[in-house]
């Protein structure tokens, strides 16, 4: 199975490196194209999840069996937790269209890759006056609306024979997700997840 992200707006994912004096926060990218990783959307996943059982949704301790225990949930060593069901990989374009990107065969690859992002401007306004505080204008590099590809991969199915069910119970939690990456509070990355057959295989 794969999941499905229809990203609606311009989203971030970063891994804390600026772009010098222009660009506070840049994107992660492979090879000049942005994906989203797939632990940050493992954890997407797992909260809204988490969400459904605590709300009686879906059949008890789901969570644990797809996604693994967390230790501060059961009061143990990050050592001794255990591991979930399944395995995410990280979000990325169709590969036919990422291999097409990053060729540069008949085209300047990076002439291209650059329309992927944007550059998105945020300040911090005085409540009082309306004015912006003096050196709070922070610039962010952002990618455009894309559709990414997720492998889901089984790696324990003996953990899944309790819940023959476990794929739609994971339909079912995943209309809780409206955004994903960075800064989703503050409009970015809305999205629409959906869990598909696996039809081509994502990276």
């Amino acid at each position: 199975m794969q999941l499905k992200i229809e990203i609606l707006s311009y989203w971030h994912t970063g891994a804390g490196k600026s772009g010098g004096a222009t660009i506070d926060a840049l994107v992660e990218k492979d090879d000049g194209i942005p994906y989203l990783p797939g632990r940050n959307l493992k954890g997407l996943v797992r909260d809204a999840v988490y969400c459904a059982e605590e709300w009686g949704r879906v059949p008890k301790n789901l969570t644990n069996t797809l996604f693994g225990t967390r230790a501060e949930e059961q009061g143990k060593r990050r050592h001794d937790t255990d591991s979930g069901a399944l395995r995410f990989c990280n979000a990325t374009l169709e590969p036919a269209l990422a291999s097409w990107l990053k060729n540069p065969a008949s085209y300047d690859a990076a002439a291209l890759q650059k329309h992927l992002f944007t550059t998105l401007y945020a300040t911090r306004i005085e409540h009082d006056s309306g004015t912006a505080f003096d050196k709070s204008l922070r610039s962010i590099e952002a990618s455009i609306p894309l559709t990414l590809y997720a492998q889901l991969d089984n790696i324990k199915p003996e953990q899944l024979t309790a819940y023959p069910d476990w794929q739609s119970n994971l339909k079912k939690c995943l209309v809780l997700m409206r955004a994903v990456g960075s800064w989703r509070n503050r409009g970015l990355g809305r999205a629409v997840v959906t869990l598909v057959e696996n039809n081509h295989a994502a990276s």
